[in-house]
């Protein structure tokens, strides 16, 4: 009979024999899953890299295809040939290095074909440029070459498409691997637990109860039930040891399952400790706990910053007067901080103290500061220094907080100033029963500088109404003296006839009527008496008609000016909401990007608005000149299909273009001014038409004149209102630009630059018929008709007259650093010269962030010295500067033959 050592030896070596298999299994199984995740990182990634390189090279040669057809300088041209070809080899390289570790050797083979009609497209394309044949360029473009660049990236994305589904299938396998090899593992050790019972009840059945306890066990454990009570053992044997063993894993088990849950359902206050160093597991579970409760923290607090910005950006929005803002962001502020009491101080520029504007549940029996000035109290210092000032230890003379039934002392007093462009504009003071927390602090801080754009807005859009008001107000009043003096300048006229007539019968009766001669020589004295009253009347009127053209001239002066002054902050906020937007750095969120992409945006929308009030106030002030060149009508017709027919077939509608035969090729009149014209009347077609159809059609009118017709079927204009619709600011019905949008300038100006180039626009209209604006113009304009006002020249244009003697010497008037002391020839150099120093820094980390170095310049003159001496590769340049103006600037640049080559972007 076997021994019970020999049968145990017997069954240890059937367990390690089927250890050996699982061992073996499991690493057949791993070895699977490495070649899996090497086909999933080594092969698949990089086949959707090699995708994504190609995609974005042929992107990059796209990008010098279109400067190739746009580029005027042959020198120039051939640097984007260079790299339309240069980028197009790199694209060649990724798609040999593709069909290389590719086995979709189809898909390949038809990236290679799509490719190369590419490349013979894009070869026509530079030839067509060097030929200097732009428009069919354009059109190969457009077409062919738009053709096979679409089949590359539908092939690219396929080979993409195609190894991302190799991927998922990959690690379906190997998770299904997994899987098997943990159900083998636990079939294999619950069989090897049933062997040893079965061998143990052969050696002695006096330990089967026992075997079968610490079977029964191990069965649980490897079936996850964790139930640390069932697995005590009070037996004192050699099995003891093992019982106590599957106790202590049970109960280690039972608390990570515990962990585990807790941290499942959101509850992150536990604490695990490691039972030893080599608690791995513990470790990971401590780790893993601690990092998502700091997560979970820093995410609510983000999303309560987050919140609160965007629910003050949408309480400043709109235009608002300045106790309304005020009010609004003291109610806001006080509840979201769970504070108590608040007030918010504005500074009046004109008594230069700051005034109480707002305020939240301050106690009327108490007696509340209504005005200080600048230093003056902890407010006025924080204002001052433009730093936030806490308050501890509020004393009982200090403010009290009190309600109905309660009365008790501040805990803190937290005191932030806002400002705009570095100027104090307010101060915000809130007191809380407790203690203000750090990001309680941070939101208010962060909120500053919103709250102090919002509220310079309010204050110039305040500032600019009073302007306006006086303005009309003194055009209202000269306008009634001159009608006043036309009333009686016709009444002494009506006289002076009247007169006239007498001084004729009375020479008819001179020889009957000598006796009254006297009398005729008092009456003739009269009528010299009201002659030279009348002449004195008309200077008056021709003085106030004077006065009236000068009020006019001034008011378009000052809407030019203060355009070109708003566009200067609002390029800066439009580039710096565009980089937000973007989102380079990949650290903002998507409601963050949200929020940056409405304010570039809106930021557009005032820009488009700032210049056609600049467009007005140039034709009113006659500083619009016209530049006559020859135009092709079908060109023209072609080119505002393709830039409306998108936006057409957006808004479901359809669009025609008809130009008639007996037209002739070519019209002679300013294209920027007409192209301006039409773009406008197509944009209100599209915008008032939500079904139906617009057409452009050209026609001729006369022999002299051509009409362009623009209709369509939207909602039309009523009769009594078409009159009051090429008026500024005007449109059909008050609802209009609620729906619609828009400001109503686009058809006053227009008109204004239909009667610059010699032409009119008439209408044809019935309500919810549809609209049909005519534009008729000459043929050929034989000479710029330009409207001159007389003016006296500003100082500043009397300096600048007067510039540039040759200097040599910098200026040096205040401006930012740049690079000119690391320039070399190697660089890649952009020259700003602009006087705002915010805005230059925009540009300069702009320029910086596309691989330019920079050169600096705050005037025009140390500007011209720059160009001369580093020869940079772009100019930008603006045209208000102080000294020299930017006209003059770029005429100096554009008549020296070392500059002339270089581009200049003028702001």
């Amino acid at each position: 009979m076997t021994t019970i050592r020999a049968k145990l030896i017997s069954s240890f070596a059937i367990i390690l024999l089927i250890m050996i298999s699982i061992a073996f299994f499991v690493l057949y199984q791993l070895d699977e899953t490495n070649n899996r995740m090497y086909r999933m990182v080594e092969v698949s990634a990089e086949r959707i890299n090699l995708s994504n390189e190609l995609m974005i090279g042929l992107l990059q040669v796209t990008r010098f295809e279109k400067n190739i057809i746009i580029e005027p300088n042959d020198l120039l041209r051939k640097a984007h040939i260079d790299e339309a070809y240069r980028h197009s080899t790199l694209v060649s390289q990724k798609l040999l290095e593709l069909d290389q570790i590719s086995t979709l050797q189809y898909i390949v083979k038809g990236l290679n074909e799509a490719w190369s009609e590419y490349m013979l497209v894009l070869d026509k394309i530079v030839a067509l440029s060097e030929q200097s044949q732009v428009d069919a360029a354009f059109r190969l473009s457009d077409q062919e070459a738009r053709a096979s660049r679409n089949a590359v990236i539908m092939l690219a994305e396929n080979v993409i498409k195609v190894n991302k589904e190799n991927m998922a299938q990959d690690w379906h396998l190997s998770e299904n691997a997994f899987q098997n090899t943990i159900n083998l593992m636990i079939f294999l050790i619950i069989l090897s637990s049933i062997f040893i019972v079965a061998i143990s009840y052969l050696i002695i059945k006096g330990i089967k109860k026992r075997i079968g306890f610490i079977a029964n066990a191990a069965n649980k454990i490897a079936n996850r039930e964790f139930s640390s009570n069932g697995y005590k053992d009070s037996v004192k044997d050699e099995l003891q040891p093992i019982s106590n063993s599957l106790f202590n894993i049970s109960k280690s088990f039972e608390e990570v399952t515990a962990n585990a849950n807790a941290v499942a359902s959101g509850d992150y206050s536990a604490d695990i400790v490691p039972l030893s160093r080599q608690d791995a597991l513990g470790r990971a579970l401590r780790k893993m706990t601690i990092s998502l409760r700091e997560a979970t923290a820093e995410n609510e607090k983000n999303n309560w910053l987050v919140t609160g910005q965007n629910q003050i950006n949408y309480l400043l929005r709109g235009d608002r007067a300045i106790e309304e803002l005020a009010e609004r962001l003291i109610v806001f502020l006080v509840p979201y901080l769970n504070a108590s009491i608040g007030s918010v101080y504005l500074l009046d520029e004109k008594e230069h103290e700051f005034l109480l504007k707002g305020s939240y549940a301050l106690n009327k029996e108490i007696e509340i500061k209504e005005r200080f000035y600048l230093g003056e109290g902890l407010a006025g210092q924080a204002a001052k220094e433009n730093r936030t000032i806490i308050l501890d230890e509020i004393s009982n003379k200090h403010l009290r907080i009190s309600s109905s039934i309660v009365e008790t002392l501040p805990g803190n007093i937290l005191i932030v100033p806002f400002t705009f462009e570095n100027k104090p504009l307010g101060v915000i003071e809130i007191g809380k029963i407790g203690r203000f927390s750090v990001t309680e602090i941070e939101i208010v801080e962060s909120l500053a500088e919103t709250i102090g754009i919002s509220m310079n807005s309010a204050l110039a859009r305040k500032y600019i109404q009073n302007l306006l008001e006086e303005t009309q107000n003194q055009s209202e009043e000269l306008q009634s003296q001159s009608e006043e003096l036309q009333t009686q300048s016709e009444e002494i006229s009506q006289a002076n006839s009247e007169l006239e007539e007498q001084a004729q019968q009375l020479r008819q009766q001179q020889e009957e009527l000598k006796t009254s001669n006297e009398e005729l020589q008092e009456q003739t004295q009269e009528l010299e008496e009201k002659n030279s009253e009348l002449e004195k009347a008309k200077r008056d009127i021709e003085e106030k008609g004077r006065e009236i053209e000068l009020s006019s001239k001034y008011k378009s002066e000052f809407l030019a000016n203060m355009s070109h002054e708003l566009r200067t902050p609002l390029n800066s906020l439009l580039i710096l909401s565009k980089d937000l937007a973007d989102n380079s750095l990949k650290n903002l969120n998507p409601d963050q990007v949200e929020s940056a992409e409405i304010i570039y945006k809106s930021g557009q929308d005032l820009l488009v608005l700032i210049n056609e009030v600049l467009d007005l106030a140039k034709i009113e002030a006659g500083k619009m000149n016209l530049v006559i060149e020859e135009l092709n009508i079908e060109n023209l017709v072609f080119n505002l299909e393709q830039r409306f027919k998108h936006q057409v077939l957006q808004k479901g509608l359809s669009f025609e273009t008809i130009v008639a035969e007996d037209l002739p090729k070519t019209i002679f009149t300013d294209q920027q001014r007409l192209l301006q014209i039409l773009k406008n009347l197509l944009s209100n077609a599209i915008k008032f038409t939500d079904e139906g159809a617009v057409l452009i059609s050209v026609s001729r009118h006369s022999d002299d004149e051509i009409a362009f017709n623009v209709s369509d079927t939207g909602i039309g204009i009523p009769k009594e209102k078409q009159g009051l619709i090429f008026e500024a600011f005007q449109q059909a019905e008050g609802g209009t630009s609620r729906k619609y949008g828009g400001t109503g300038l686009g058809l006053s100006i227009s008109r204004e630059l239909a009667s610059l180039i010699k032409g009119k626009i008439e209408l044809k209209s019935n309500e919810n018929e549809g609209s049909t604006f005519t534009l008729i113009i000459p043929v050929e304009i034989k000479a710029p008709q330009v409207k001159e006002i007389k003016k006296a020249p500003k100082p500043a244009e009397k300096a600048s007259s007067a510039f540039y003697d040759g200097r040599k010497e910098y200026i040096n008037y205040p401006s930012i650093k740049d690079d000119r002391e690391s320039v070399n020839e190697q660089d890649r150099v952009v020259l700003i010269i602009e006087d705002d120093h915010d805005f230059a820094i925009v540009l300069q980390k702009l320029a910086k962030e596309r691989g330019f170095k920079c050169l600096s310049a705050a005037s025009g003159e140390d500007g011209i010295l720059l160009a001369e001496q580093y020869l940079p590769n772009a100019i930008i340049l603006d045209l208000s500067l102080p000294g020299i103006n930017g006209n003059i600037v770029l005429t100096e640049l554009k008549s020296n033959p070392d500059l002339r080559h270089i581009p200049v972007h003028i702001i």
